[in-house]
């Protein structure tokens, strides 16, 4: 078990840090400044809490998908998550999450078919939370018009066939 995170991170850090002098040298300091003072603290605040929240609960998620395997802590699942969200923003089309696989099998000695299959489960998962909460979205708007209907039925499809998927 090598200590890849400190790699993942450090190149992560180098990245991370040459995007964002990329990004600054392009912005007015003193808009940026009026417009940090107008953000309400308390939504900022509880966007972080409500973030690194999620994390901790796709960890538990991440965790419970490997009971098999012990010697993977928590800690180690959030870093591999939070190593896949910042590659997320790198690379195109979420390879942050296959990278994930590949860094359970590589590390953690996890099969790369079960690494694979875990990060699956783990999208199928996302996706029936996210039609749950646009199908409670749909069902608490008060004026329902014929034009929400075909979404309202593409949504209970895909949150069928998400069900479907992690019952099989």
């Amino acid at each position: 078990q090598g200590d890849w995170s400190s790699d993942v991170c450090s190149s992560d850090l180098f990245i991370s840090i040459g995007l964002l002098i990329y990004i600054y040298t392009g912005v007015n300091i003193p808009d940026l400044i009026n417009t940090a003072k107008k953000i309400d603290v308390v939504i900022f605040l509880s966007s972080f809490i409500f973030y690194f929240m999620s994390i901790y609960i796709s960890s538990i998620r991440l965790e419970s998908l490997h009971t098999y395997n012990s010697k993977v802590l928590l800690k180690d699942y959030q870093k591999l998550i939070l190593s896949a969200n910042t590659l997320n923003f790198i690379l195109p089309a979420k390879m942050g999450d296959i990278s994930k696989a590949y860094f359970m099998k590589k590390n953690y000695n996890i099969h790369s078919s079960g690494a694979i299959c875990s990060v699956i489960v783990e999208k199928v998962g996302d996706l029936i939370g996210l039609s749950v909460c646009c199908l409670m979205g749909f069902l608490t708007l008060g004026n329902l018009s014929s034009l929400h209907i075909p979404y309202i039925i593409v949504v209970s499809l895909i949150l069928f066939t998400g069900i479907i998927l992690l019952l099989s």
